[in-house]
């Protein structure tokens, strides 16, 4: 369906099955959105790591999630991401919080996506989860705006602000 365009006035998701709608994002996601995707491209730079924005993935069978932010490998696929091809994905959480912590964590780590950044915007922080596996992720820590955060596949590191 959403291949051919039953979905192209809304923002959708797909869990377990269940089409979930999602909010339009508000201005200080668009701006932190932003602010990663720059970041991102300057640390990463003709590393053979791209940068991509706003784009699906596919979890599994019935569950396709659109991430904010992501560092991939390899070359665009022609329709939506496969795990295997991320390296980091990233959510920008200004008033999504709870759904990036939640529903979103336990699927990507399901899934397998190495490193998982939720950016809360309010509380100026990142958590930051790696280690995936079928019960969450077995290493979260918190950074706060300002203070460096490490890149996958020794890339260096970015600060937010």
């Amino acid at each position: 369906m959403a291949d051919r365009g039953a979905f192209d006035d809304m923002k959708v998701e797909l869990e377990h099955g269940e089409i979930v709608r999602m909010n339009p994002p508000y201005a200080p996601h668009g701006a932190a959105v932003a602010r990663v995707i720059m970041a991102l491209g300057q640390a990463v730079g003709g590393s053979g790591v791209t940068v991509s924005g706003e784009a699906g993935i596919v979890l599994s069978d019935d569950t396709v999630f659109a991430f904010d932010v992501a560092l991939v490998r390899g070359a665009v696929p022609d329709g939506r991401y496969r795990p295997e091809a991320i390296a980091l994905v990233i959510e920008i959480a200004a008033s999504s919080v709870d759904r990036d912590l939640g529903a979103k964590l336990s699927e990507y780590a399901r899934a397998g996506i190495p490193i998982y950044w939720v950016v809360d915007v309010d509380a100026k922080v990142t958590h930051v989860m790696a280690g995936p596996g079928d019960e969450g992720y077995a290493r979260r820590d918190v950074v706060r705006f300002g203070e460096p955060l490490a890149l996958p596949e020794g890339l260096g590191a970015i600060v937010l602000d």
